[in-house]
């Protein structure tokens, strides 16, 4: 396949998939636990450590990555950026997704139109344009996520350099073409989780969830990282024992 994929835990098998500026470890770590009753598939995307650098960031080629993951069935979770590629390989292959939960997922495209996705896509071009160094870039990004932009150590570690080199030509989001009939479409139960930090992020999920048939959940105290919120593992458990 040629990326790094870890494998932990045993029982039916789940497929994790990670946002930017991070790895699969890093982003599941809480979920750990869950290895008692469940095999966990965390991939690290092309890329992102430990994998060797890349000149790109596709979430086309990651979706196809992640389909192939799923073998003869399993359930799929994907937060942010990994939540769009999550949603792009369950259209892959349909039938070979146990359940859908989508965290916080970078479906903007969904919402095209909408004056303060607009208004998000608008700054992200600008930022694209007016930075070409990779920490100034991660600041400004970090801080439109509400995240303090001073806590980006200078000079970047390695791992962090890697990513924010990533960052800087990652595919947008914003251009992705999703299959909603096709999710919809699915008999599996689908889920989209916000974290009650950000009324933009609250509206996409509210409208992706309505796009694919999907329920809804909001897990509040984390942030945009839903994985580290109290009550995530119930959650995901829960919707996987349901779908078994």
């Amino acid at each position: 396949m040629g990326i790094f994929v870890d494998r932990f835990g045993t029982g039916p098998r789940v497929v994790l998939v990670h946002g930017a500026m991070t790895t699969g470890a890093a982003t599941w770590k809480c979920q750990r636990p869950l290895g008692e009753r469940w095999t966990l598939v965390t991939p690290s995307r092309r890329g992102f450590v430990p994998n060797p650098p890349a000149e790109e960031s596709d979430f086309e080629v990651d979706a196809h990555d992640v389909a192939e993951l799923l073998d003869d069935g399993a359930h799929l979770v994907g937060h942010s950026f990994g939540g769009l590629v999550a949603v792009l390989a369950a259209a892959l292959r349909p039938t070979a997704v146990r359940s859908l939960c989508l965290l916080e997922p970078a479906t903007q495209a969904l919402m095209r139109g909408d004056p303060d996705v607009e208004a998000g896509i608008t700054e992200h071009e600008r930022r694209r344009l007016r930075f070409t160094d990779p920490r100034d870039f991660l600041v400004d990004f970090m801080s439109a996520l509400g995240a303090a932009g001073g806590t980006v150590p200078d000079p970047l570690p390695d791992e962090m350099l890697q990513h924010a080199r990533l960052l800087l030509v990652e595919r947008v989001p914003y251009e992705a073409q999703i299959p909603t009939a096709t999710i919809a479409s699915m008999p599996c139960t689908k889920l989209v989780v916000s974290g009650g930090h950000d009324q933009s992020q609250e509206r996409v999920c509210d409208e992706t969830a309505r796009l694919i048939g999907a329920e809804r959940e909001q897990l509040s105290g984390a942030g945009h990282m839903i994985p580290r919120a109290a009550g995530c593992n119930e959650l995901l458990e829960h919707l996987w024992s349901q779908a078994a």
